[in-house]
């Protein structure tokens, strides 16, 4: 049974934009795999490295008076590591100052 996000949007293409695209789409289940490896894939990239900076640390910061300028990445903290990762190294750092709950 396919998804119902699959579904609709098989449902919503016409046979012009499935020239368009340069494939046939001939069944639901086609695009059932494609949604299914394109979410492997982001998965996969998701646990190698940071999504925000692509693993780098640091982005060119495009704010209106900043642009050119390097700035350290907010969400992994300058590592380029996936964000879980981060999280266990700050969680195992600071496990001993935690005070348990009474």
């Amino acid at each position: 049974m396919p998804s119902k996000q699959v579904e609709d949007v098989y449902n919503a293409m016409t046979p012009e934009e499935r020239a368009r695209w340069g494939r046939r789409h001939d069944s639901v289940a086609d695009l059932e795999r494609r949604l299914a490896a394109a979410k492997k894939r982001e998965a996969d990239a998701a646990a190698s490295h940071c999504l925000k900076c692509n693993g780098a640390g640091w982005f060119e910061d495009t704010t209106y008076d900043r642009t050119g300028a390097w700035a350290k990445c907010g969400h992994c903290h300058g590592t380029g590591w996936p964000i879980g990762r981060v999280r266990r190294v700050f969680d195992a750092a600071f496990a001993k100052h935690v005070q348990p709950k009474p």
